[in-house]
C-alpha cells in the first residue's frame, strides 16, 4: 500500500507561493529556498496500539516534487478492522479505516 502528503519541506515557499500557512505568516520571494524534509516517520495508530510504518524522505525541486513524499507500507497484520489514524511528523493527523 502507499500514501502521499505533500509540503514537507521546511521555509516559507513550501507551497511554492507566498500566500502564507502553517508556521509562516507570510514570506517574500526573495526567502531562502525550502528544504526537502528528510527521514519523515508514518505512524498508524489505533485505540491504544501505535505502529512506524517507516520513514521517506520529501522530493526536491529538482525532480518538480518539492515536498512530495510517498510512503509504501503494508498495513501491520495485527491491525483490527475499523478506524484508525496516520500520523505523520509536522501535520494533521489523517482518519482512516482499516479494511
Amino acid at each position: 500500500m502507499s500514501i502521499e502528503g505533500r509540503a514537507f519541506a521546511e521555509g516559507c515557499q513550501d507551497t511554492m507561493s507566498c500566500s502564507g500557512g502553517l508556521g509562516c505568516q507570510s514570506c517574500k520571494h526573495d526567502d531562502p529556498p525550502p528544504v526537502p524534509m528528510q527521514d519523515v516517520g508514518l505512524r498508524l495508530v489505533q485505540r491504544d496500539r501505535t505502529w512506524h510504518l517507516g520513514a521517506a524522505d520529501a522530493g526536491t525541486a529538482d525532480d518538480n516534487h518539492l515536498g512530495w513524499v510517498t510512503w509504501r507500507f503494508q498495513v501491520p497484520s495485527d491491525a483490527r478492522p475499523g478506524p484508525a489514524t496516520l500520523v505523520a511528523e509536522n501535520v494533521e493527523p489523517l482518519r482512516v479505516r482499516v479494511r
